[in-house]
Order: structure tokens, then sequence, then C-alpha cells
């Protein structure tokens, strides 16, 4: 592990590095793997939750094609925009790592220090992530139940992935930023109208929580070719529709070999208002 801002999913404690393991004072003991990053679930530890293997690599097959680059440079230039040289940053949800990664080499190419740690419910996820980049601070955990202590980040990063605000505005500082991406009404919307019958547009409605006000708000939105039946399948896999789509609708995507989309995306920055 590199520097820790997490804690103890037991007791609370600051979390510190002892050989293979993150303990605390009161000495609760979490092995780090082989990879580096530490799983503080509590229940069903030996479980794998969230995404599985083949989800996995094809979003990392898929992403590494660069077609969501210029999301990832939007993302990263925002961050940076709100960064402090020290500020903590926390990416919910952050999957196999590509854009946790892409945004720690945009700081350290601007000489900003900050650090930068991710969490995901899969094990697997976070193995692939602990490949693309060693220097970030990864660990299994919830989305709703964060191993951090209340106003210990100063950003949190959330792309596409569940949260829960409270836990969020719990962890944020007084005048921390939540910046968030979504995806825009007309994302896929070619995807959507090979696969169904009545495609209907996302929601894609101006985040409004509680005790947060809405400093920031940017679309970016631009086409995309895909060159080949896998890179169209591996796209596919990275969205929720994969849960619901009927194998007969997923015929119609196999038959296909390139295809033109519409990316359309949303990048929202709230700042937390003081308490």
């Amino acid at each position: 592990m590199t520097s820790n801002i997490f804690t103890c999913p037991v007791c609370k404690e600051l979390l510190f590095q002892s050989g293979n393991s993150m303990k605390c004072c009161n000495n609760h003991s979490f092995d780090i793997s082989r990879r580096g990053y530490v799983n503080l679930l509590l229940s069903n530890t030996t479980s794998n939750h969230g995404d599985d293997k083949n989800m996995v690599i094809a979003r990392r097959d898929f992403l590494n094609l660069g077609y969501y680059s210029k999301l990832a440079e939007t993302i990263s230039d925002t961050i940076v925009e709100y960064a402090s040289d020290r500020s903590n940053i926390l990416d919910i949800g952050c999957g196999e790592g590509y854009y946790t990664s892409l945004v720690k080499e945009k700081l350290n190419s601007c000489g900003n220090s900050s650090l930068i740690s991710g969490i995901d419910i899969s094990k697997t996820a976070l193995d692939y992530a602990c490949r693309r980049n060693n220097t970030i601070s990864y660990a299994v955990a919830s989305a709703f139940a964060l191993p951090l202590a209340d106003n210990a980040v100063d950003i949190v990063l959330n792309i596409f992935a569940p949260h829960e605000i409270s836990e969020i505005s719990r962890v944020l500082k007084d005048n921390g930023y939540f910046v968030i991406v979504l995806p825009q009404k007309r994302h896929l919307w070619e995807l959507k109208e090979l696969v169904y019958d009545n495609p209907y547009e996302n929601e894609s409605p101006i985040p409004d929580f509680n005790g947060f006000s809405l400093v920031q708000d940017t679309n970016v939105q631009y086409k995309i070719d895909l060159k080949n039946n896998k890179e169209i399948l591996d796209l596919f896999s990275m969205t929720p529709y994969l849960y619901t789509t009927k194998p007969e609708d997923m015929e119609k995507m196999k038959a296909v070999d390139h295809m033109q989309l519409t990316a359309d995306f949303r990048i929202a920055v709230l700042q937390k208002n003081n308490t």
C-alpha cells in the first residue's frame, strides 16, 4: 500500500501498514493482497462481490482502446481544477482503475502531490486496478459504508457507480467537492435502437442533494466508431443493460461488426456546504 486514509471497519480507527497487513491501534488486522489492495469488507469476505472477471476484462479491453479518453481527460482536468496541492481524493466505484489512474497521472504532470485512493466492491476489479497503477491506495469496500473518517476527503469522484450521498457528505470536508459523472439522455442511443424495440432516453436530472450546491455542469458529447463485434460486445458488457437484455436481443448485436455511436456524458461538480 502507498499512503493511506482508510479506517478500520470494526472500530473506525485509522489503519497503518504493518508488513503485509493493514492494522489499527486496536490490533484489528486486514491482509494486503499480493497485488496491493486491502479487503475491508466485514461480511462474506471470502465471496466475490461486484463485477466478475469477464466483465472487468471486457471493460479494461474497451477502455484501453481510448474511446472514452476524451471523457477521461475532461474528468482529470476537472479534478485538477478543484484540487489543492495536497488534497485527499477518493474514487468511489473505481472498477479496474482506468479513470483513477489517469487522474493520478494528470495530477502528477501538474506537479500536484494529492493523494488519490479508490474503493470498489469487486476484488477482481481491484486486482486489475493495482496492475494498472500500483501507486494508488485501493480497498475492497462498500459505497454504502465507506471506510474513512468523517471530514477526511477533499474531493469525491463517482463515475457511473452506486453511491450513498449521506456517506459522501460524511467523509467530505466542509466546502469539499463531489464530482459525479452520469450518462446523458442520448448516450449510446444507436446501440439501444439496434437492441430494443422501444428504446428510451436516459434520465439525467441535475443532481440535487441536500447540503450541496451545484458549482459546475459540463456536457461531453462526441461520436465513436467501433470497428468490430468484440468492441461492441465489450462496450455493452460495461452497461447496466447487460443484466436485463433478452437473449434474442443480444443476438442482434452479435450480427453487427461495426457501429458509430453517440457518447454523451455529464460531469457535475457539487460543493458541500459549511455545516
